[in-house]
This record gives C-alpha cells, structure tokens and sequence, in this order.
C-alpha cells in the first residue's frame, strides 16, 4: 500500500527558515517585556525611596512635638525663654545624644532643656535625612519658607515644626527641596 500522504508533506529544509524568524520574533518580544519590567521595578525603587524621606521627615516633626509636650515650661515660657527663642546648644540635660552619650546628665532650666532638645533634634534631621534641616517657631502661616530661612513670623499660639530635605526623584531630574511642616499647640 502506498502512503497517501506523501504528497502533503513539505520538503526538508524548507521551514527551517520559517522557525528561525519565530525565535527571532519571540526573543525581541520577551526582550521588550524584560525591559519594561526593569523600568517598573527601577521606578518602584524610586518611589519606595521618595516615601521613606517623608516618613523619615514626619516621624522626626513628631519627636521634637513630643519633646515639647514633655517641656511644657519652656513652651509656656514668657517670650524669649520659649522654643521658638532657643538657640541649640548641647547641655548634657540627656544622657543619649545623636552623637555623643554623657556620663551623667545634669539639671536644666526648661529654657536650657529647650535648646538642647533643639540641638540634638537638628543634628538627628542631619544624619537621618540627605540634605535634612529643621526649625520650630511660632508662625501663623506655616507652610512657607526654605532651609536657609523658615519665614516665622512670631505671630500666634502654635508652633510650626518644619523639616526640610532634598530628593532626586529621577535621573533626568535635578534635586528638589522638600518640606513637611506639622502645626503643634502643645
């Protein structure tokens, strides 16, 4: 008996062309979806970096809010004794600093107790953040100013924390200078 299908199949060597443009085609459409995965995964990192500065930027306006609650008589200090007045300097009232412990910590004023929380929360900001910097202030408008100068204006009963950092968000974007700023009335 003859074999009846002879005549249907195709000759040898005459798709191996055929399946060498199918591997090509395969391999420049997985080349693609590969490249687009590694620009979503870059940019995710991007983003989960740009968060985790303004968390950083947050958690630290909440420490020195608490500060201030646990110093109530330098925030209700006549004017010039208040936190908005004190100017940093490490004391030793603490034991622990961002960068030095003391053997022992000594007796504050609420006024020297300020200033050292002052110190030590700005020398935090610059170790924890890139670019970091941060003033507390009474300030009736408090989401204004820059790093250099927070624009307080002394003006009202609630202090601004503002903390300021830089970020680059891109390659193709240069550096910005963010803000957070959170309004405390202790």
């Amino acid at each position: 008996m003859l074999n009846r299908n002879l005549h249907l199949r195709p000759a040898p060597g005459s798709i191996g062309g055929f399946m060498l443009v199918e591997v090509l085609v395969t391999t420049v459409i997985l080349t693609i979806g590969l490249l687009g995965i590694i620009g979503l995964q870059t940019m995710a990192l991007s983003s989960s970096h740009l968060s985790s500065l303004r968390t950083e930027a947050m958690v630290m306006a909440s420490d020195m809010a608490d500060r201030m609650r646990a110093n109530l008589g330098a925030v209700n200090a006549p004017a010039g004794s208040r936190y908005d007045d004190a100017v940093a300097s490490q004391n030793g009232c603490r034991a622990a600093y961002a960068n030095s412990t003391e053997p022992a910590p000594v007796s504050c004023t609420p006024q020297e107790l300020a200033a050292d929380d002052i110190f030590d929360w700005v020398d935090l900001i610059g170790q924890d953040i890139p670019g970091g910097a941060g003033a507390v202030c009474l300030d009736s408008t408090p989401d204004d100013g820059v790093p250099a100068t927070p624009a307080c204006d002394g003006v009202g009963n609630a202090y601004a924390i503002k903390v300021w950092w830089t970020e680059r968000s891109t390659s193709t974007q240069g550096v910005t200078v963010r803000r957070y700023v959170m309004t405390v009335r202790p």
